[in-house]
C-alpha cells in the first residue's frame, strides 16, 4: 500500500505513509524520507543518525484530478557527528524538493507550461495552481530564459532607426495634475547590417538615453566588436553612439544625404528664380525644367541628354525642348 501510494505521489526520495481527504476537500498526504543520502551533512558529507528534532514541511504540489493536494513531509533534524564541521544540525533533503522549497518544481513547471501552451495570464495560472502570481511569473520567465538565445552574435556593422508603433498613452498624475506618458508610440530598432541576424532588439522611446540603455546592456566584448553604426541624420542617435560605442564610426544613411542635398538644391533653385524674375517659378522657365533632372538618378535621364546632365550647369541656362510646343516634353539643363 505504501509503495503504491509513493508511486502515485511520484516524488523520488519520499515514501507515503498515509493519505486521506482533508476537511477542506483537499487530498492530504503524509510522507517520510526514503533516501539514504538524505542523512548526509550538506557541508562535510558525514552520514548521521543522531536525531535532534522532527519537523514537518508542507510544500505545494500539483492537483490530483482537480483537487488540491496537501503534502506533509515529516523529516528529521539530525546532528552532525563531525566535530570539525561548522554545521551543528541539518534536516534531511532530497533532490526533488530543494532546501527551503515552498512550491515543488513540478508545480512551477506546470504553471510555466500553462502560460506558454494555452496562452493564459500568469494570474490565471497562479489561481489554478494555488500559488501567487509572482511565483507563476518567475516560473515562466525561468523556462523562457532556457529557450531564448543568450544574446546576439558579434556585430560589425550596426543599424539604428526609429519605428512608429501604435498610439501613445498617457495618465494623469494625481499630485501635479499633469499628464505622464505611459506608452510611447516611437520605438528604436537595432539591426545587423552585415550579418544574418536581422533585427537585434527594440526599445520603447527614441531619446538618447533609451538608445544608450539598450547598447550598454550588451557585454563589453560585444560592444567592442562594432566598427560602424549607420544612423539617419539625427543627433539623438549620434549622442547615444558616442556614449556607448566610442570606438565605432558613425555613418549616415546615403538616402538621407541625397534627400538633404536635393532639398538644398531645390531651395537654391527657388531663391534664384525669385531673385531673377521676382515671382515663383513657372513650368516654361528653364529653371523649372531642372527640377526633375536634379531629383532623378542618371538611369532615369534619357541617353541623349546624359552627357549634358553630367556637365556643370547654371540656373540661367536654357532648356532643350525635346518635342513640339504644346505636347508632352522633357526639359534638361544645358551647359
Amino acid at each position: 500500500m505504501h509503495d503504491t501510494g509513493s508511486a502515485l505521489l511520484g516524488v523520488p526520495g519520499l515514501r507515503v505513509t498515509d493519505a486521506g481527504p482533508a476537511p477542506s476537500g483537499a487530498v492530504e498526504i503524509w510522507a517520510v524520507t526514503d533516501r539514504e543520502e538524505a542523512s548526509a551533512c550538506p557541508d562535510c558529507g558525514t552520514v548521521s543518525e543522531r536525531i535532534h528534532d522532527t519537523v514537518v514541511t508542507c510544500p505545494k504540489d500539483v492537483r490530483r484530478a482537480g483537487d488540491q493536494v496537501g503534502l506533509n513531509w515529516v523529516k528529521r533534524r539530525l546532528k552532525c557527528d563531525n566535530d570539525d564541521c561548522g554545521r551543528k544540525t541539518f534536516t534531511e533533503r532530497v533532490p526533488a524538493v530543494p532546501p527551503g522549497c515552498r512550491v515543488l518544481p513540478r508545480l512551477k513547471d506546470q504553471c510555466a507550461g500553462e502560460i506558454a501552451g494555452r496562452g493564459i495570464t500568469p494570474a490565471e495560472a497562479a489561481r489554478h495552481a494555488g500559488v501567487s502570481r509572482p511565483v507563476a511569473q518567475a516560473a515562466f520567465a525561468a523556462n523562457a530564459d532556457e529557450i531564448l538565445q543568450p544574446g546576439p552574435e558579434p556585430v560589425v556593422h550596426l543599424g539604428i532607426d526609429e519605428h512608429r508603433r501604435g498610439r501613445p498613452r498617457w495618465r494623469k498624475d494625481g499630485e501635479t495634475g499633469k499628464y505622464v506618458t505611459v506608452a510611447d508610440r516611437w520605438h528604436v530598432n537595432f539591426c545587423d547590417l552585415s550579418g544574418r541576424q536581422g533585427m537585434l532588439g527594440q526599445v520603447e522611446g527614441r531619446t538618447a538615453d533609451d538608445a544608450a540603455y539598450w547598447l550598454l546592456s550588451g557585454l563589453p566584448a560585444w560592444r567592442d566588436r562594432i566598427e560602424v553604426v549607420a544612423i539617419d541624420m539625427c543627433t539623438v542617435f549620434a549622442s547615444a553612439v558616442r556614449r556607448a560605442l566610442p570606438q565605432a564610426q558613425i555613418a549616415v544613411d546615403l538616402f538621407r544625404v541625397v534627400q538633404l542635398a536635393v532639398k538644398a538644391l531645390g531651395d537654391v533653385r527657388r531663391r534664384a528664380t525669385r531673385e531673377k524674375y521676382g515671382r515663383r517659378g513657372k513650368k516654361d522657365d528653364p529653371e523649372y525644367g531642372l527640377r526633375a533632372c536634379s531629383a532623378a538618378t542618371w538611369r532615369a535621364c534619357p541617353r541623349r541628354s546624359s552627357a549634358r546632365s553630367s556637365r556643370p550647369w547654371t540656373p540661367t541656362g536654357t532648356a532643350s525642348r525635346s518635342s513640339s510646343p504644346g505636347s508632352r516634353r522633357r526639359n534638361c539643363a544645358t551647359p
